[in-house]
């Protein structure tokens, strides 16, 4: 079965699109919550969804609402709209997005347990207060960490290096990993431990986070912004789900559902780790091989005939000036034979360079 078509790689498209669109209706299904609980925002600490404390106001809070609302809607047209309709969820660059994304969830999985077992470790405050705080915090801080933490250090770094390597481009800008290739890991390493030492307050925190902004770092180099985006909004929005102590059915579905995710990143990170290495082999094997292999096309076709291995038909000389356009001028008689005259193959003629003429 072609790859991106096969049972495995469809359920992994679609149990993505899944959570997308499940977390994006209970975002905007909150938005009146939000909205009607802007006066408990205004009274956290605004480091809690922008990363820095600043003075803000409501209408700092509703600008900062619709552009995260706007970040959603963009991406349900992305991931939902555009492959639904399109058909297009079987491309196989999607493909791979959603097995990273499989395994980032997996890895977002796995720290959450690890957490359980860190002495000074507890569930975070915000889950304490009502669904349309934790929404807007949560999913807010998606989009402002997506920007001065990946972003902003990102496309510095990027910039740096297409400017050093003459290659600065919009197309580059936005698609860095078609020139970088698997080197696209440096830079997402630099960024990732850079945010993790600046803005963690524990060790075991640091480390968590570096593994968490390492994988949204490489999701954003190597599928774009928007892909970063909606990886680290649904991990949010599920942790409201899976903390819904409303309705605790709900939030054991939602848990059920994260596991059932996790195990199909253990599944992907499987195919994922065989495909990269082989891919590897594969450039290794092509370099080494590729000069015996290919040989070079003749720029002329039928050589063996041509006057270049052949004396003057005018006064029989072997010695040749090469003109432009590859015309042999006799250096005798000066008779000219052009690039394509055919001729007996008598002689080998030695080509000098143009200030030995």
């Amino acid at each position: 079965m072609t790859e991106g078509r096969d049972i495995s790689s469809l359920f992994t498209v679609y149990i993505g699109i899944a959570a997308v669109i499940a977390c994006a209706v209970l975002f905007f299904v909150l938005v009146p919550s939000m909205i009607s609980n802007f006066q408990s925002i205004l009274g956290m600490q605004s480091s809690n969804y922008i990363i820095f404390n600043l003075s803000v106001s409501t209408s700092f809070l509703a600008i900062l609402l619709m552009l995260t609302a706007l970040a959603l809607v963009a991406s349900l047209y992305l991931f939902v709209a555009k492959p639904i309709v399109g058909m297009k969820s079987k491309n196989l660059n999607e493909v791979d997005f959603f097995r990273y994304f499989s395994v980032f969830i997996l890895l977002e999985f796995f720290i959450s347990i690890l957490t359980e077992f860190i002495p000074g470790y507890s569930i975070p405050s915000i889950y304490s207060t009502p669904l349309g705080v934790q929404a807007f915090v949560l999913g807010v801080s998606s989009l402002s960490e997506l920007v001065v933490l990946q972003f902003i250090p990102l496309f510095v770094m990027i910039t740096a290096y297409l400017a050093l390597t003459r290659r600065l481009s919009l197309s580059n800008l936005l698609h860095p990993h078609v020139i970088m290739k698997r080197d696209i890991i440096v830079p997402a390493i630099i960024a990732s431990v850079l945010t993790s030492a600046l803005f963690s307050q524990t060790v075991s925190g640091a480390f968590f986070n570096l593994l968490t902004f390492l994988m949204l770092d490489y999701i954003y180099l190597k599928f774009g912004i928007l892909h970063s985006f909606v990886a680290g909004f649904t991990v949010s929005m599920l942790g409201v789900l899976t903390a819904f102590s409303a309705s605790p059915d709900l939030a054991l579905a939602a848990l059920a559902f994260l596991t059932l995710w996790s195990f199909v990143g253990i599944f992907n990170m499987g195919k994922l780790v065989p495909a990269r290495t082989a891919a590897a082999n594969e450039n290794i094997s092509d370099n080494l091989y590729e000069p015996v292999q290919k040989k070079a096309a003749p720029i002329v076709q039928n050589s063996e005939m041509l006057w270049i291995r052949s004396s003057c038909p005018n006064c029989g000389t072997a010695n040749f000036y090469i003109r432009d356009g590859m015309r042999l001028e006799c250096m005798s008689c000066h008779h000219i034979i052009e690039r394509d005259a055919v001729g007996p193959a008598n002689i080998v003629l030695e080509q000098r360079r143009p200030f030995r003429i």
